[in-house]
């Protein structure tokens, strides 16, 4: 797929862009808004949906929890990486149940890709717990 590298790039896209929100990071307006774009189109990817596999939808979230797991180690701000974190996570359950009934192995692939050792500290410090985390109630209980 063509958008294979967005998705595997939004890690580093993710962190760029929750930096600068944050105002972390150096740049421009003309840099910001690159960034802000950056995100826009991966989201919109997303979106679109990729009933053809689970593995890609695993592999975003995987993506956003990386960052969040390298800033909270590290001790610097989480606030941004935390939003997308959300609307990642909430946009892959909204996917699934949207096109769980024509592609029954999403079940199956999404959690594949997700980097199960980071799950504990997503589902505690960005939801709130597994009760609160829409992901860990749908893929991982």
């Amino acid at each position: 797929m063509k958008s294979d590298w967005m998705r595997d790039a939004a890690g580093t896209i993710f962190r760029l862009y929750s930096l600068s929100m944050d105002g972390l990071l150096d740049i421009n307006d003309n840099e910001k808004q690159i960034l802000t774009s950056s995100y826009e189109t991966i989201i919109y990817i997303a979106r679109k949906g990729n009933a053809d596999s689970g593995h890609y939808y695993g592999a975003l979230y995987s993506q956003a929890m990386a960052p969040y797991i390298c800033a909270l180690q590290s001790g610097q701000s989480t606030r941004q990486l935390e939003v997308i974190i959300r609307e990642v996570g909430n946009m892959i359950v909204h996917l699934y149940k949207r096109e769980r009934n024509t592609n029954y192995a999403l079940k199956r692939e999404i959690p594949e890709r997700i980097i199960a050792e980071y799950m504990p500290y997503v589902t505690e410090n960005v939801w709130g717990g597994k009760s609160s985390d829409p992901v860990w109630n749908e893929f991982f209980t």
